[in-house]
């Protein structure tokens, strides 16, 4: 994510000396080979395409838009009774050594997760097609 924010700030400056073609290909393979194409694991701590792509209007969108289009309708069919998503990691052990700690953190994290799916749903509001 942050290659991608580093070559569109390059792009929009203008800064000679960079290849933001070449980097943007780059960068698409590198999305490809990291998104979890396994949806059933999409519950599991991992990367989704929402984690790379954010709006249609993202250079990555066309090459991934048919596991878009599945994340759309994953992030539908699990969204909580509450309109929230729940997190996919824990502390493991260190839920023991930091007993009150976590269930705070799980709460935020629950808000930032919620903003963030929240977000890219209704950039993709006008697609439809999930």
């Amino acid at each position: 994510g942050g290659y991608i924010r580093l070559t569109e700030c390059i792009r929009t400056l203008q800064i000679p000396g960079f290849d933001c073609d070449r980097m943007e290909k780059r960068i698409g393979e590198l999305i490809t080979s990291g998104i979890e194409q396994d949806t059933t694991a999409w519950g599991n701590y991992g990367h989704r395409p929402s984690d790379y792509i954010r709006t249609p209007q993202s250079p990555y969108y066309q090459d991934h838009k048919e596991i878009v289009e599945k994340e759309l309708k994953y992030l539908m069919d699990t969204r909580g009774k509450h309109g929230v998503w729940p997190i996919t990691w824990t502390w493991f052990e260190h839920n023991e050594k930091f007993p009150g700690n976590f269930p705070i953190s799980e709460i935020w994290w629950k808000g930032i997760k919620t903003i963030e799916n929240t977000r890219f749903l209704q950039a993709f509001e006008d697609e439809k097609e999930f």
